[in-house]
């Protein structure tokens, strides 16, 4: 039978300086970390339209939002600790269901933020103060400020499906075209860009098994080897990649999606992962996929690589 949430009365209104110095002095004096407070989020008065100045607690927890959100959208980082919590959480488990249940006198599963964060850290979670954060608001889907701990016997599956659960569209919204005025250089004319790349919100991932063609038939070779690449990566990349594990220095390297060596089997180097189809997946289930590659070696003019020239001939002196 589903649990049913409980509900909390919530602060609403602007609140008061006087309350939420109160409250944050209770809240030091009861072992809880102040950020956490949730006072009054109003910043205009109902009455004169004026924009009210914050307390300082609710500019320490719009400053603490504002890292997790940048943490949430850091990448690889942020899989790494998902990963690493996934474990920590199916291991200790039991160890901290006992805490919940007696922090939970109504006995309805849920707990607090302030509440489920005090037991980590009593258990030595492996996380920082912005990481555990991070967690609560993953954890609390429907946004109540209260977690379901019955549910963390199974790690963060719910988190982990919910980035399997991500299409096209929600990763990679249209671009859409707006006009910008730019500042111009003094010399060369030219507009000076005062933005930063593009950079994805959720980053995808895949793991390619790359496989040098002329080698094909040998199972072990030391020109077949894995690697992860996020899916916004591009032909040249690839062959990056290829160039640092092999140490092979050609200029004629090429890609292909299958050991014919076809010309409509090749992979363009200016093409994306996702521009020839392969969308990729969460960091810790990429989507997997098979490259072959080859390469023409280049000769010189160097007598060592052309000394085979000589063999067999007659020289007379």
């Amino acid at each position: 039978m589903p649990l049913k949430k409980k509900k909390k009365s919530r602060r609403t209104g602007a609140g008061n300086t006087k309350d939420d110095a109160a409250a944050v002095a209770a809240a030091i004096a009861a072992g809880i970390d102040p950020l956490t407070l949730v006072t009054g989020t109003q910043t205009e008065s109902p009455d004169t339209g004026k924009k009210k100045k914050l307390t300082k607690a609710e500019k320490a927890l719009a400053k603490l939002q504002k890292e997790c959100d940048t943490f949430i959208k850091s990448g690889a980082p942020f899989q790494d600790f998902i990963q690493r919590m996934d474990k920590w959480l199916k291991k200790n488990y039991r160890k901290m269901l006992d805490i919940f249940k007696t922090l939970d006198v109504d006995g309805e599963g849920y707990v607090t933020f302030d509440e489920f964060k005090a037991v980590l850290a009593d258990s030595s979670a492996p996380c920082t103060g912005i990481e555990l954060f991070a967690l609560c608001q993953l954890l609390d889907v429907d946004e109540s400020e209260e977690i379901n701990y019955a549910n963390l016997n199974e790690g963060l599956k719910s988190v982990e499906e919910r980035e399997l659960s991500y299409t096209t569209e929600d990763i990679r919204p249209a671009l859409a075209l707006t006009n910008r005025n730019y500042d111009h250089c003094a010399k060369c004319k030219l507009a000076l860009w005062d933005g930063e790349p593009y950079k994805p919100e959720v980053t995808r991932y895949v793991e390619v098994l790359f496989r040098l063609v002329t080698f094909d038939s040998y199972r072990a070779h030391p020109g077949h080897f894995s690697h992860m690449v996020p899916s916004h990566a591009t032909g040249l990349e690839l062959l990056q990649v290829i160039q640092d594990h092999t140490d092979i220095q050609s200029l004629h390297l090429s890609l292909f999606t299958d050991k014919s060596r076809e010309p409509d089997a090749v992979i363009p180097t200016h093409l994306s992962l996702e521009d020839i189809g392969y969308e990729g997946g969460p960091r810790h289930a990429p989507q997997e996929i098979l490259v072959y590659y080859d390469y023409k070696v280049e000769f010189t003019d160097c007598p060592i690589l052309l000394c085979d020239h000589y063999f067999g001939q007659n020289v007379k002196i």
